[in-house]
């Protein structure tokens, strides 16, 4: 049995790996000329922005969409040189250009400098240590639509795929989980994903990962195994995100399995326990083994050190200095890296949402006369709520200076907690043990 379980995991690790890097290919051998165009036509919006434009406002920090990674994304995108197809598909190349933008903001600058009348070329760098797997999805945009369009096929998109959610949590008669997974996505202002390009990934791969989840569940666990499948959203979550919030694609999805396990009448705490470390711990390996993939495969093919470089920036991130280039002198805690992404939430609106919840949360348990004794049987199951909420605490401990510099997108790891803690009360208003029902595939 375990033969099987671990050539499954390989099967599944070497197929990714491969199918991620076609991908690549493929968006290596888009035709130039209308991507081209298409980013053009998009230069002036960005410009228009800036490199930090605040959605909501700047007191909602995860509101600020970052135009200058989005830059960066498109020039990657608009890059057209003599390297071979495999060379551009792992390399991450781009032009830079004599500054006319002067906004202080290296690649929005770069963009904006790259559609002056008479624009100088400088010189072409690799940005080789991410795999950018949002290339073939946005040159195929870009092949039909300029970045205005883009966003709002965008919105349209994450819509739909948040509705989808609900509704087959209600099919599967998980309203309260339905309630509190649609308010926990708020805590991370979707809107601003709808207009950023680079943080909708997270989120795309969370949700379309929570509808597999909730409509093949049975075919999941029977078919590849629940750690299979996680392994699987890690090497995803690596291949297409720009180090956003990653674990969220974790802690949703590990939320929506537990509920969904939880509705077995023979599923016991221990057991909800262990699944958390096996699942956390694929995810784990297929997060990481994803990305250290594409430092072995990017080295052996653009005869560069790619390994050296992303640990050098792995060193960085993990400091507990406040550089964004190189490791400063200024030293920064765990404290501060927290407290500045805590911060965020300090809002009235979101103290309206917690408060919703909580209010709606004692309406029903009123309503359906919730005792004290199932409350305590509840409970046996909060350690698993709990560990899945300390994941964004985690995360910011190990990469302090990452998520201290970047708390615009970092905090939005805390949806993970708010979830869990919204999720448990779910649960308890779920009253699993008393029912179970069929699943549908």
């Amino acid at each position: 049995m375990k033969v099987k379980i671990i050539k499954k995991f390989l099967f599944t690790f070497i197929s990714i790996i491969l199918i991620g890097w076609l991908c690549n290919i493929l968006a290596a051998m888009i035709p130039h000329s209308a991507v081209h165009n298409n980013i053009t036509e998009s230069i002036n919006v960005l410009a228009a922005e800036g490199p930090f434009k605040a959605v909501i406002g700047d007191k909602y920090s995860n509101s600020i969409a970052d135009n200058n990674t989005d830059a960066w994304m498109l020039l990657m995108a608009d890059y057209d040189g003599t390297e071979s197809i495999l060379e551009k598909s792992l390399g991450g190349f781009y032009k830079s250009y004599e500054n006319t933008s002067q906004t202080g903001s290296g690649a929005f600058d770069l963009f904006i400098s790259s559609g002056a009348p008479e624009a100088i070329e400088t010189g072409v760098y690799s940005y080789s240590r991410y795999w950018h797997g949002w290339m073939l999805p946005l040159k195929l945009l870009l092949t039909f639509s300029n970045y205005e369009d883009i966003r709002f096929i965008g919105m349209i998109f994450l819509t739909a795929l948040f509705f989808t959610c609900i509704y087959l949590a209600l099919q599967k008669d998980l309203r309260f989980f339905a309630m509190a997974f649609g308010i926990s996505v708020l805590f991370m202002l979707p809107i601003t994903a709808m207009i950023s390009f680079e943080y909708s990934f997270v989120l795309y791969v969370t949700l379309i990962s929570n509808i597999i989840l909730l409509n093949s569940y049975e075919t999941i666990k029977n078919t590849f195994t629940v750690p299979v499948f996680f392994l699987g959203l890690g090497m995803a979550t690596s291949y297409f995100d720009f180090l956003t919030y990653p674990p969220v694609s974790l802690g949703f999805c590990y939320l929506t399995y537990l509920f969904l396990r939880m509705k077995e009448a023979d599923y016991k705490p221990l057991t909800a326990l262990k699944d958390f470390a096996a699942n956390a711990l694929s995810w784990g390996a297929g997060y990481i083994g994803m990305w250290i993939s594409k430092w072995i495969i990017g080295t052996l093919v653009l005869h560069t050190n790619v390994i050296q470089d992303a640990l050098n920036q792995l060193i960085l991130r993990t400091s507990q200095t406040d550089g964004i280039s190189n490791i400063s002198e200024t030293k920064i805690t765990y404290g501060q890296a927290l407290s500045n992404n805590l911060e965020v939430f300090a809002t009235r609106g979101y103290l309206f949402i917690g408060i919703l919840f909580m209010l709606l949360f004692f309406y029903f348990s009123v309503k359906r006369r919730i005792s004290t004794g199932r409350i305590r049987d509840c409970i046996t199951f909060l350690p698993v709520f709990m560990l899945t909420a300390i994941i964004p605490f985690a995360w910011v401990f190990i990469l302090k200076n990452h998520t201290y510099l970047h708390r615009n997108f970092t905090s939005n790891l805390f949806a993970i907690s708010v979830f869990a803690f919204f999720a448990f009360f779910a649960y308890i208003l779920e009253e699993f043990n008393k029912t179970t029902l069929p699943y549908s595939n």
